[in-house]
């Protein structure tokens, strides 16, 4: 069963699918979670030290698939921002101000098995 991404930029919604069984897809999804550093488990944000059933760590909410969507729009907004770099005469302010509105466009709306 493929594996369906929709990721949205500035409103528009496009559609990655990768066949689950694809070795390829497989290996993006190891190859970022390891570049990247993905952890299986982080720290708990309720964490309550006075409550010995309180565990430090909890499992990851971001599965490894979507850590490697996110990896992907990562690297398209560090483009969008490298091209504005080289062919636009604003000031870093305004640059600064403008990446973060606009990139901000960029999101994934679902990730996972396609049902």
């Amino acid at each position: 069963m493929p594996e369906t991404h929709i990721l949205q930029i500035a409103g528009h919604q496009t559609v990655v699918e990768t066949p689950t069984e694809d070795a390829f897809g497989a290996e993006t999804v190891d190859a970022a979670c390891e570049i990247r550093g993905y952890k299986a488990e982080i720290p708990n944000p309720a964490y309550d030290p006075a409550d010995p059933d309180s565990p430090e760590m909890i499992p990851n909410p971001q599965s490894r698939e979507m850590f490697r969507d996110m990896d992907v729009l990562t690297y398209l907004r560090l483009m969008v921002v490298q091209y504005r770099k080289a062919n636009r005469d604003i000031t870093p302010n305004d640059m600064a101000a403008k990446n973060e509105a606009d990139l901000a466009k960029i999101d994934v709306i679902s990730s996972g098995p396609v049902v």
